[in-house]
C-alpha cells in the first residue's frame, strides 16, 4: 500500500485593501487625513476654482440670499392664501343651482308630507248695504241683494271677516259638497247641535240651487223689532246667545232662511238657522 504525504500550508492572510480602514489613507492618497474628516465648523473650499473668486461669491450670496424666505415674502403669501379663501368662502352656505334642482326633484319624505303646508288667507267678500225702509225699517239691506249659486261656487270662496262672507263661504261650501262649511259654525256652538249641522245640513242643501242675502239686523234690536221679536226670542232658546239676524231666501222669495251668527274675535260664524228645509237642524222639541 503505498502512502500519501499531505502537506499543509499556511494561508496567507486576506488582502482587502479597499475595506480595511486601516489601509484606506494608503490606497486613497486624495483622501488625506487631513482633509476625511473635516469639522462643520472649520472654514473649507470645496466650490471649483471658478466659483472661488471674490464676484462669484458675492453672486453666490446674493443668490442664496433672495431664495431665502423674508418675513416681507412671508407676509405677503400669507395674505394671499387669506383672501384665497375668503373668495372661495364667501358662497359656501349657498348652493349651487343645480344642487338646488337635485333638492327640489327629490321626493319628500313620509314625515314631511304629513306636515301641514302654509296657505294664504282668503280675502273677505263684502257688499255695499242700505238703511231698509218700510217694514225692513232698522235693517241693513243689500243692495244689490248678494247671491249664491250652486252653478258658479267650484271657484267662490270668501273670508269671514264680514256677515255676507261668512255666508257665502258657507252655502258655497256646502253646495260644492266639501267640508269647508263646518270652519263657518260658531266656535261656542254646542256639540250636539254641532253635529246635527255637520250631518244634516249636506242632506237638506239636496235641491237648494241658490240662495240670496238680504238684510241684516243687530240682535239688541231684533227683540224690539216686528219682523225680528219672535225669531230672536227662538233662536235664542235653540242656539243661545247671537249679534245679528240675517234674513236670506232660498231658491223663491218663498223659501225664507233666517240666520243667526255670532262675531268671535273679529269674525262672523252662523250659530244657528230657522227655517222649514232646515227643520232637521233643530231639536225633536222644536220641529214642526
Amino acid at each position: 500500500a503505498s502512502s500519501k504525504c499531505v502537506v499543509m500550508r499556511r494561508r496567507a492572510a486576506p488582502c482587502w485593501p479597499a475595506f480595511c480602514p486601516a489601509r484606506l489613507g494608503t490606497h486613497f492618497p486624495d483622501i488625506s487625513p487631513s482633509t476625511r474628516l473635516i469639522p462643520f465648523h472649520q472654514p473649507h473650499n470645496l466650490l471649483p476654482k471658478d466659483l472661488q473668486t471674490p464676484l462669484a461669491k458675492a453672486k453666490m450670496a446674493a443668490m442664496v440670499e433672495e431664495t431665502q424666505p423674508t418675513e416681507e415674502n412671508v407676509m405677503k403669501k400669507t395674505l394671499a392664501i387669506l383672501l384665497l379663501l375668503l373668495m372661495t368662502g364667501c358662497g359656501a352656505g349657498e348652493p349651487n343651482a343645480e344642487s338646488k334642482s337635485s333638492a327640489e326633484q327629490q321626493p319628500a319624505t313620509p314625515g314631511e308630507q304629513s306636515k301641514p303646508t302654509a296657505t294664504k288667507p282668503i280675502p273677505t267678500v263684502t257688499h255695499k248695504t242700505v238703511a231698509g225702509t218700510g217694514e225692513w225699517e232698522g235693517w241693513a239691506v243689500y243692495e244689490p241683494m248678494v247671491i249664491v249659486e250652486r252653478e258658479k261656487v267650484r271657484e267662490l270662496t270668501s273670508g269671514n271677516k264680514s256677515i255676507e262672507g261668512a255666508i257665502i263661504q258657507f252655502f258655497a261650501s256646502l253646495m260644492r259638497g266639501d267640508k269647508d262649511f263646518e270652519a263657518m259654525l260658531s266656535p261656542t256652538m254646542e256639540a250636539s247641535v254641532r253635529e246635527r249641522f255637520t250631518t244634516e245640513m249636506p242632506v237638506a242643501m239636496q235641491g237648494l240651487n241658490q240662495v240670496s242675502i238680504q238684510s241684516h239686523l243687530p240682535a239688541e234690536e231684533a227683540a224690539d223689532h216686528r219682523q225680528g221679536g219672535g225669531m230672536a226670542t227662538a233662536a235664542q232658546e235653540i242656539f243661545g246667545e247671537f249679534d245679528s239676524i240675517v234674513f236670506c231666501e232660498g231658491n223663491t222669495n218663498r223659501d225664507d232662511i233666517p240666520m243667526f251668527l255670532v262675531q268671535h274675535e273679529g269674525k262672523w260664524y252662523v250659530a244657528g238657522i230657522l227655517a222649514r228645509q232646515f227643520e232637521t237642524l233643530l231639536p225633536p222639541k222644536f220641529r214642526n
